[in-house]
């Protein structure tokens, strides 16, 4: 029998069957700030069929002759420690890559298999500043007879004093949209329930974890058409989201909305802390398909907005069909928002608008019953950008679009008029948070997010998987890949299965408030790190490489040195 052992960073992503310099590295070293965690990969290898616990309660093998190994991480007083095993997931190309992260507490592995962990250890606010040391020991067991550790690995942790913001009040507005009738489908449960909810309300926690400040609001019935994936039978996938409202049409013509869904899920964020924004769809940017017959309702109203209502007088449900009957309302949901005290932090959100005209006429009909409203739009074309600049509170602009028109940003950016955030979404290849992405790429979005002087940054997915996400998360791989859809995966225990992009976009967040904060005390360090990270790479070297479906060499650094170095020069600035 010969175990091999080896660490690995945590932003090591492996593909399976490669073993290069997997065990050639027997300690590590990690640095960490308080109320925030350090983290490294761990990968072992067996010459023969075993079982591996990652956990201390008693386990047995169904096949009696395996030896069963179980693995303990222990760090003087940093005693919240989670070992996860890391799975594998096919990108588009079938290249299977570590992603999610499995709770599971033990499991069978064939000879000569690699086998990828994640170990997470948490250093709270009232953790002292200094050098911990830490063991990995391995146990080894026959059956009943007693274990005996045959190997021990040392590792360290130096903690700086330097406190982490709590993530209610880190800097960047995280803005990763919520899908919650997708949730409901793959956790099997009847939409909006209270079974829906306990399982919503691990999803929050999650997101809350990451620092989210948005809260979205559907507002109306299938506002992106379910993603259009009516093209895509060959791969059945239902995308579609559902109104949180529901309404009824007395027997008197009034129409009557319940906010109790509204009510519950802004009070079930609130309790976590993701209080900065409630975007709300479904009332501009309406995604259309005349062709499939999802198209506009009423129309004498410029969107194709889709209100379903039940109407007492005949007991059937409709759909409104009128200008006026839209009007409504939006006049009802706007005078909620003025009721419930929230309406400074509404943001009516469209999702990369494509007519104009049609965008101008939307957001004129709803000011004129609705005046104190506020707009916010994900922009793919950038005509749009100054166009409605009069309106737009919060501007979202794509990679691209930030490229075309950086010095109108940054002049937004100084006035400090406006919330300015950017987004990736299938395109560009890099910088991006796909299966195939380095990790580090998540640390450079946050990086390059401070550089440009940015509030924050969006992403359209957190849980819009596909039909068997935890089989297959590549869907249209030619223009989705793999991963644009998900952080998480939906798990069997009610609650988000977490992946290793998951903890590179906490460190993305982690990356923008450290450099922020520095920049108060210093403000060379912004020129340092990008000097650091980008060296004379402009942002449109970036942009044209990232948007070439050819290009394969990446115009800014991936290497983890020097993502060490930018974290050293911050930490000697706040320590």
């Amino acid at each position: 029998m010969t175990l091999k052992i080896g660490f690995q960073s945590e932003f090591y992503k492996h593909i399976k069957g490669k073993k290069n310099n997997l065990y050639e590295q027997q300690t590590i070293s990690l640095i960490g700030v308080k109320n925030s965690y350090v983290a490294f990969s761990l990968f072992l290898e067996n010459s023969e069929p075993w079982q591996l616990a990652l956990t201390n309660n008693s386990v047995f093998s169904i096949f009696p002759s395996q030896k069963t190994y179980r693995i303990e991480v222990i760090c003087d007083n940093l005693s919240n420690i989670t070992i996860y095993k890391q799975d594998y997931m096919e990108d588009d190309l079938g290249v299977s890559h570590t992603d999610s992260l499995n709770p599971i507490e033990y499991f069978d592995v064939e000879k000569f298999e690699e086998v990828p962990l994640f170990i997470k250890l948490d250093i709270d606010k009232y953790d002292k500043a200094k050098k911990y040391k830490g063991m990995v020991n391995i146990y080894q067991r026959e059956m009943f007879k007693d274990e005996s550790c045959i190997i021990s690995l040392p590792f360290e942790v130096i903690v700086k004093n330097i406190i982490m913001n709590q993530t209610k009040n880190t800097m960047l507005h995280l803005n990763l949209w919520q899908h919650l009738s997708n949730i409901a489908r793959k956790h099997e449960v009847k939409l909006f329930s209270d079974d829906h909810f306990t399982i919503i309300e691990n999803y929050i926690k999650s997101l809350s974890y990451l620092g989210q400040k948005a809260v979205t609001v559907i507002a109306s019935d299938i506002p992106w058409s379910g993603q259009k994936t009516f093209n895509d039978l060959k791969e059945p996938t239902d995308l579609f989201e559902y109104n949180y409202i529901s309404v009824i049409k007395d027997s008197y013509g009034n129409f009557i909305c319940d906010y109790s869904v509204l009510d519950r899920y802004i009070d079930l964020c609130k309790q976590y802390g993701i209080t900065a924004e409630i975007e709300v769809f479904g009332l501009s940017g309406i995604w259309m398909d005349k062709q499939k017959n999802f198209g506009k309702v009423a129309n004498d109203f410029p969107d194709g907005i889709r209100i379903r209502y039940y109407d007492q007088t005949d007991k059937t449900y409709k759909y409104m069909k009128t200008g006026v009957e839209i009007k409504g309302y939006i006049k009802l949901l706007y005078e909620y928002f003025i009721d419930k005290s929230i309406i400074d932090r509404v943001r009516i959100i469209a999702d990369e608008p494509d007519d104009i005209d049609r965008y101008r006429k939307t957001i004129n009909a709803i000011l004129s019953i609705a005046p104190k409203f506020k707009f916010k739009a994900a922009i793919n074309h950038a005509i749009f950008t100054k166009e409605f600049d009069d309106v737009l509170s919060d501007l979202v602009p794509s990679l691209r679009c930030l490229n075309e028109d950086v010095t109108f940003f940054e002049q937004l950016a100084l006035k400090n008029s406006k919330r300015l955030s950017w987004y990736v979404c299938c395109r560009p290849h890099f910088p991006n948070t796909f299966i195939k992405s380095n990790l580090l790429e998540s640390c450079f979005i946050g990086y390059l997010t401070s550089l440009l002087n940015l509030n924050g940054f969006l992403r359209w997915n957190y849980t819009a998987w596909p039909e068997k996400p935890r089989e297959k998360i590549s869907f249209r791989s030619d223009g989705w890949l793999a991963g644009d859809m998900n952080f998480v995966y939906p798990g069997n225990f009610g609650g988000p299965i977490l992946t290793i992009r998951y903890f590179a976009m906490k460190r993305m967040v982690e990356c923008y408030d450290l450099l922020e904060r520095a920049a108060f005390k210093d403000v060379t360090i912004k020129g340092k790190i990008k000097q650091l990270l980008m060296g004379n790479t402009s942002l449109l070297e970036i942009t044209n490489s990232g948007y070439d479906e050819n290009s394969k060499e990446v115009p800014f650094s991936l290497d983890i040195k020097d993502y060490e170095q930018a974290l050293n020069l911050i930490y000697n600035i706040l320590a």
